[in-house]
């Protein structure tokens, strides 16, 4: 028993470590050129030029012309572009295909209803969902993976995270972990839901930036 209270202390120390790592994780790979611009400037001039015309000794003849014409001011100058790239995914799936944006790839291979996990029971009125899935990183630095973003969502499209009773389970996903650039990681998730419910869809948002989404019927 105290061994099993060990474990869920781990995971929830695992969850928040995850939870801080994953507002850190770095942004998307980056291509950098440096492109030259070309910048038009007009402004309108106005000149005005007098002259002479005649000089007597009660008298001076003057004559006032005034001239307008645009000025016409051409910059060029050197200007670098930063462009992000991410690899092409579609953020909407299905079970058994590759589901991902902003360098997380999701496959959920399968999904099962239970009603216990190990010395773990749901609450009375709710079942545990148990998920199989993959997590890889095609990104070309390391991610962060974080089960605090991870959601189960039922028909009138209520949320449920990620259950601790997951440490119940042979081979369970950790509450975070890390990916270098092309590693994966394939275990299995819980999520506790009522019992009257159906598992819709599987979504990995943070923030309300969706990664994935998932339909699992």
């Amino acid at each position: 028993m105290k061994a099993g209270i060990l474990v869920v202390i781990f995971l929830i120390v695992g969850l928040i470590v995850g939870f801080i790592a994953g507002l850190t994780m770095v942004p998307a790979g980056t291509t950098t050129s440096v492109v030259t611009q070309t910048i038009v400037s007009t402004s309108p001039v106005t000149s005005t030029l007098t002259t002479m015309l005649e000089k007597t000794i009660e008298k001076i003849i003057t004559s006032t012309l005034t001239i307008s014409t645009t000025l016409t001011t051409t910059t060029v100058r050197e200007v670098t572009m930063t462009v992000t790239h991410w690899p092409r995914f579609s953020p909407q799936g299905r079970i058994g295909e590759e589901v991902g944006e902003k360098g997380l790839v999701f496959v959920i291979y399968s999904i099962e209803e239970k009603w216990k996990l190990g010395i773990f029971e749901p609450n009375p009125g709710n079942k545990f969902i148990v998920i199989d899935i993959e997590i890889k990183n095609v990104y070309p630095s390391e991610k962060t993976v974080s089960l605090a973003w991870a959601y189960v969502v039922d028909g009138e499209g209520r949320r449920y995270g990620y259950s601790l009773a997951s440490v119940g389970i042979t081979g369970y996903f950790p509450g975070s972990t890390n990916l270098a650039p092309g590693e994966s990681v394939r275990r299995y998730v819980a999520f506790e839901i009522p019992e009257a419910s159906t598992a819709k869809y599987f979504i990995y948002e943070i923030f309300g930036e969706r990664y994935a989404s998932i339909a699992l019927q």
